[in-house]
């Protein structure tokens, strides 16, 4: 389905006789055939009115108006608040350059069929969750009254600039779709994009000679099932928000199965209209909280992070109050998030979803494994970030961070010296390499400072070690790992933030083995012994792996339901402030 289909409807009249279209040479001719007036494209979705101004512009002073504009800070006003806009200005610049300068979207009769599909994109972006109010149409709109009224500033000079408009209009609208209209790093500087590197210059020429700028935006979005079904989620809570009056279900008791009352029967209604209760059970509007209705409420609970025990208690009401337009911010702002994601996310990959506490395993976009993973807490929150596993340390050794010997370890000390030894700790004075060992017990460490501390603690091999035994290693600045570790009852907590930012995972043999298993002579006995090495060792992996840290709050799993998380550490919040914050600009 082409994600630029439907009505256009522009505020006023649109359409004008421009001019003709200037002499050129080969490549930086405007091509004659694509000068298709408005009167003779052949679209029934668009309905246009066609304007002639009195006198024909002179294509000499449009250039040098063009020129003017380029050459001067008068390209402000077409980028307004755009996080790439300067390199959108250099972009803008050199597209013109292509063409001699020559106004490019309008011809001897009108807006030429590139203009017209770039107006009907620019019309059709909340398909894509994105806000057609930021894409400049009241400009448009202002632009071509102007025209229509032939009163006004001078009319060369609305003609440069709906030109203009029309250039840096598809320049943003493309920057928005391949590279978000957000860079998260501004926000949080652990959490880091990979968004692909697309010339839009290149890419605009191409669209622009080819007769094809509607069907150029579908090439910029990501190629992700995940980005498709979030999409086809908008589309369904749109319509449900439609069709359904949003009212808050006033609940103040626990209710579970067996009971009965008015207030179920709402309960169920709601259900129902979100799809958890079964079709063809019991009438939705039926006031006894049976077995459907049990079965309703564990789905209810599931696709939104809760326990799902089947009884009705205040964390699930909670959820069933918030209104349809919150859901549909959420499915908006996580299409965002797909778009700052790699383009290629590799055949084989491990994808880590941290307000979701899970690890999955992919092999062609299939699930092959998952498992419960622990991740950072709030203030030492889990980087969002995609790297690439290169090798597993096994039976490895832990140096502990000073920041950790200092806030969590110093008081064991301060308390019992032996603490060290019981927990199989070896304590060196600095931090050179070749340096021995010394005893706690020498040490009077009353006498030393909390906060000056600096020695170098390192936690020997083994089961109790608080990386466990072994390591899933992807080198990278932030020390940023998946791990085994000693502490597996916390899986079995629902919401499991506990680490200091590296990723636990809950099976690492099963992990391990899926990671070597293109190495014959790695089967499962051969691993496990490796766990269990009195020194640390490293194995390079036969094929690195794609690892890919998401933050996905709301998503779609392979039958389709829809899931909607806890915003764990606050990025929904900023992020979507600023995606709905009201783009403003100079006026032209």
């Amino acid at each position: 389905m082409n994600i630029y289909s439907g009505r256009l409807y522009l505020l006023g009249l649109i359409m004008l006789v421009f001019f003709s279209c200037s002499q050129g040479n080969d490549r930086k001719k405007i091509k004659e055939s694509y000068n298709e007036t408005v009167n003779d494209y052949d679209n029934d979705d668009v309905d246009f009115i066609s304007f002639k101004l009195d006198e024909k512009p002179d294509k000499a002073i449009l250039a040098n108006l063009l020129k003017e504009k380029l050459d001067t800070a008068g390209l402000e006003p077409y980028f307004p608040n755009n996080k790439e806009r300067k390199e959108l200005e250099d972009k803008l610049r050199g597209f013109y350059e292509e063409y001699d300068y020559e106004i490019v979207w309008t011809s001897s009769e009108g807006i030429n069929s590139q203009a017209k599909e770039l107006l009907d994109a620019l019309h059709n972006v909340s398909e894509e969750g994105l806000n057609a109010a930021h894409y400049n149409l009241h400009k448009f709109e202002d632009l071509f009254k102007k025209l229509n009224d032939g009163s006004g500033e001078d009319q060369n000079e609305n003609l440069v600039k709906l030109d203009l408009l029309f250039t840096s209009s598809y320049l943003v609208l493309g920057s928005d779709l391949s590279t978000g209209r957000l860079n998260p790093y501004k926000f949080d500087n652990r959490w880091i994009p990979a968004v692909p590197e697309k010339d839009l210059k290149d890419h605009l020429i191409e669209a622009y000679e080819s007769n094809r700028i509607r069907e150029s935006f579908n090439d910029l979005i990501p190629d992700h099932p995940q980005y498709t079904k979030l999409k086809e989620a908008l589309i369904q809570y749109k319509k449900l928000a439609d069709e359904y009056q949003w009212e808050v279900i006033e609940i103040d008791s626990v209710i579970q199965k067996g009971d009965s009352g008015q207030i179920i029967a709402e309960i169920r209604q709601r259900l129902d209209f979100l799809g958890d209760l079964e079709s063809g059970t019991v009438e939705a509007t039926a006031a006894k909280f049976d077995a459907s209705m049990e079965s309703a409420v564990k789905s209810f609970q599931k696709r939104h992070g809760l326990l799902a025990d089947g009884i009705l208690g205040p964390n699930t009401y909670d959820k069933l109050n918030i209104p349809l337009e919150a859901k549909i911010n959420q499915l908006k702002l996580n299409l965002e998030r797909v778009r700052w994601l790699p383009r290629e996310l590799g055949k084989e990959y491990i994808l880590v979803n941290v307000p979701e506490f899970r690890l999955r395993v992919y092999n062609n976009n299939n699930i092959v494994d998952e498992m419960k993973v622990i991740v950072g807490k709030e203030f030492t929150s889990t980087p969002i970030f995609s790297d690439t596993l290169e090798y597993l340390a096994f039976s490895p050794d832990w140096t502990v961070p000073v920041s950790i010997l200092r806030e969590n370890i110093f008081d064991h000390i301060l308390q019992d010296p032996g603490y060290l030894e019981r927990n199989n700790y070896e304590l060196y004075l600095d931090w050179d390499q070749n340096s021995e060992p010394v005893d706690p017990f020498s040490i009077d460490w009353h006498e030393v400072d909390r906060e000056e501390i600096n020695y170098r603690l390192v936690q020997k091999p083994g089961p109790w070690n608080a990386l466990g035994q072994v390591k899933f290693m992807m080198p990278n600045d932030m020390a940023i790992y998946l791990h085994d570790t000693p502490t597996e009852y916390l899986f079995d907590e629902k919401i499991r933030g506990f680490s200091h930012g590296c990723v636990r995972v809950e099976r690492p043999l099963d992990l391990a083995e899926f990671l070597l298993k293109e190495d014959i002579s790695w089967d499962r006995n051969r691993i496990y012994q490796y766990l269990n090495l009195d020194e640390p060792e490293n194995v390079i992996l036969p094929n690195k792996v794609p690892v890919h840290i998401v933050y996905k709050t709301a998503w779609v799993d392979e039958a389709g339901d829809v899931y909607f998380l806890s915003d764990i550490y606050n990025h929904d919040e900023i992020q979507m402030a600023a995606l709905e914050k009201t783009l403003t600009s100079n006026s032209f």
